[in-house]
């Protein structure tokens, strides 16, 4: 697709195929943190353990150096676009963990895809592309405000205890200042903040024996598996968005024509 046919200057388009390619490869640094485990009847249980307990330390390094590089793009500014800084504070380990490796994409992404979707894939279904994540997120209100609902007037009934305990947190896990570029954006930010209470009132609730335990696991699973998943989406997005205008190439000359020019400027001029 010529996204110049949408009366763009060779410069608009250039910075605009940019935009998407950065978006896109942070999208794709924050969710490579999977690889295939080795079939069970290929080793010995000896070797599959130690293979096993690598594949953990390989994904916990992967997943730390994702928060790093996470945290850094949570940090960075965008000049010349009406926007919300606000802050961005999570008590829970892996709520924060969460946030800190997924919500840079996201909100990146679905500013990318708000902006520039229809120049690459038409106004249709840039449309349907949008109304999808409005979904997911809608999908993840509506789970969190019935759990956060529910939670509370548990908390409600049994914190007049006298033996109540009150667990607290020395400090945040995570404590970010963050910049929104949409109100789609600042809807998952809320959805982070509602999760992040619904877990400290079911830790508090696990400590004076009114939950179990794996109900705090499991929540910590929905988390993890409802960003990912969002973040998965705006990925495969974004990389179809880019390959409208970056096909991919059968060989190493490919990207470049006759007089060394990337084919991406070529697009764009």
């Amino acid at each position: 697709m010529d996204i110049a046919e949408n009366g763009l200057s060779s410069t608009e388009a250039r910075n605009t195929i940019a935009e998407l390619d950065m978006a896109s490869n942070m999208a794709e640094q924050a969710l490579d943190d999977t690889r295939p485990a080795p079939a069970a009847n290929t080793v010995d249980e000896q070797v599959l353990g130690a293979v096993s307990a690598a594949n953990v330390d390989i994904l916990r390094n992967k997943a730390r150096r994702q928060r790093e590089k996470g945290i850094e793009n949570l940090a960075r500014r965008h000049e010349g676009v009406a926007s919300l800084i606000t802050r961005a504070e999570l008590k829970e380990r892996v709520v924060a963990s969460a946030f800190e490796r997924y919500f840079a994409t996201i909100e990146t992404g679905i500013h990318v895809i708000h902006k520039s979707g229809a120049m690459f894939v038409g106004e249709a279904a840039a449309a349907k592309l949008e109304q999808s994540i409005v979904d997911r997120i809608a999908s993840m209100e509506e789970r969190i405000d019935g759990e956060l609902a529910r939670i509370r007037v548990s908390l409600a009934v049994h914190e007049s205890r006298a033996d109540w305990i009150k667990p607290t947190y020395t400090r945040a896990a995570a404590d970010h200042e963050v910049q929104l570029r949409t109100r789609l954006a600042n809807r998952v930010l809320q959805v982070f903040r509602k999760q992040d209470e619904f877990v400290v009132v079911l830790n508090q609730l696990c400590w004076n024996d009114e939950a179990e335990s794996d109900a705090i696991e499991m929540e910590e699973l929905n988390i993890k598996k409802e960003m990912r998943g969002l973040a998965q989406f705006i990925s495969r997005t974004l990389r179809g968005m880019r390959n409208k205008v970056q096909p991919k190439e059968t060989t190493a000359d490919a990207s470049q024509d006759n007089d060394g020019a990337p084919a991406s400027e070529k697009l764009a001029a």
